[in-house]
Protein backbone atom coordinates (compact mmCIF):
# COMPACT_ATOMS: atom_id res chain seq x y z
CA UNK A 1 0.00 0.00 0.00
CA UNK A 2 1.15 3.19 -1.02
CA UNK A 3 0.82 6.95 0.32
CA UNK A 4 -1.17 7.62 -2.26
CA UNK A 5 -3.63 5.02 -1.36
CA UNK A 6 -3.35 5.54 2.49
CA UNK A 7 -4.55 8.98 2.03
CA UNK A 8 -7.39 7.28 -0.52
CA UNK A 9 -8.76 5.51 2.01
CA UNK A 10 -8.91 8.23 4.22
CA UNK A 11 -9.47 8.01 8.26
CA UNK A 12 -12.62 6.08 8.37
CA UNK A 13 -10.23 3.16 7.57
CA UNK A 14 -7.70 3.78 10.07
CA UNK A 15 -9.86 4.70 13.28
CA UNK A 16 -11.19 0.76 12.53
CA UNK A 17 -7.79 -0.30 12.73
CA UNK A 18 -6.72 -1.46 15.67
CA UNK A 19 -2.57 -1.55 16.36
CA UNK A 20 0.62 0.40 15.83
CA UNK A 21 2.38 1.14 13.13
CA UNK A 22 6.11 1.85 12.11
CA UNK A 23 6.99 4.17 9.81
CA UNK A 24 9.86 5.57 7.66
CA UNK A 25 9.44 9.09 6.07
CA UNK A 26 12.48 10.91 3.78
CA UNK A 27 12.49 14.11 2.67
CA UNK A 28 12.00 14.99 -0.80
CA UNK A 29 15.68 14.22 -1.91
CA UNK A 30 15.79 11.13 -0.47
CA UNK A 31 18.50 11.80 2.05
CA UNK A 32 17.38 12.08 5.36
CA UNK A 33 15.25 9.36 7.20
CA UNK A 34 12.88 9.65 10.15
CA UNK A 35 11.47 6.26 11.77
CA UNK A 36 8.50 6.60 14.03
CA UNK A 37 5.90 4.53 15.82
CA UNK A 38 2.18 5.57 16.05
CA UNK A 39 -1.35 4.12 16.25
CA UNK A 40 -2.97 6.35 13.46
CA UNK A 41 -0.88 6.31 10.44
CA UNK A 42 -2.87 8.85 8.39
CA UNK A 43 -3.35 11.27 10.58
CA UNK A 44 0.29 11.06 11.27
CA UNK A 45 1.62 11.71 7.98
CA UNK A 46 -0.73 14.54 7.94
CA UNK A 47 0.76 16.21 11.06
CA UNK A 48 4.18 16.00 9.48
CA UNK A 49 2.93 17.18 6.45
CA UNK A 50 1.21 20.37 7.85
CA UNK A 51 4.91 20.88 10.24
CA UNK A 52 2.43 20.39 13.55
CA UNK A 53 5.44 20.60 15.76
CA UNK A 54 7.25 22.81 13.65
CA UNK A 55 11.02 22.28 15.91
CA UNK A 56 10.68 18.27 15.90
CA UNK A 57 12.80 16.72 13.28
CA UNK A 58 11.18 16.07 10.52
CA UNK A 59 9.75 19.49 10.51
CA UNK A 60 13.45 20.56 10.26
CA UNK A 61 14.66 18.23 7.45
CA UNK A 62 11.48 18.62 5.61
CA UNK A 63 10.54 14.08 6.28
CA UNK A 64 7.08 14.32 5.02
CA UNK A 65 7.55 11.61 1.92
CA UNK A 66 5.88 7.91 3.29
CA UNK A 67 8.60 5.55 1.74
CA UNK A 68 7.77 2.17 4.32
CA UNK A 69 5.04 0.90 7.25
CA UNK A 70 4.66 -1.86 8.93
CA UNK A 71 1.43 -3.13 11.43
CA UNK A 72 1.49 -4.82 14.51
CA UNK A 73 -1.18 -5.57 17.05
CA UNK A 74 0.95 -5.08 20.18
CA UNK A 75 2.48 -1.54 20.67
CA UNK A 76 5.59 -3.72 22.29
CA UNK A 77 6.61 -5.12 19.01
CA UNK A 78 5.88 -1.77 16.93
CA UNK A 79 8.67 0.01 19.27
CA UNK A 80 10.75 -3.25 19.45
CA UNK A 81 11.06 -3.00 15.80
CA UNK A 82 11.53 0.91 15.53
CA UNK A 83 14.57 0.49 18.07
CA UNK A 84 16.18 -2.41 15.53
CA UNK A 85 15.38 0.55 12.42
CA UNK A 86 17.03 2.95 14.64
CA UNK A 87 19.92 1.21 15.82
CA UNK A 88 20.52 -0.24 11.82
CA UNK A 89 20.17 3.34 10.66
CA UNK A 90 22.63 4.24 13.07
CA UNK A 91 25.39 1.31 11.84
CA UNK A 92 25.30 2.06 8.53
CA UNK A 93 25.72 5.52 9.31
CA UNK A 94 28.98 5.01 10.64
Amino acid sequence: MTVKTILFLGPDFYRETRGRYIYILTNYTNRVLYIGVTSALYYRIIEHKEKKYPNSFSAKYKCYKLVYYEFYTRIEEAIMREKRLKKMEYTMEN
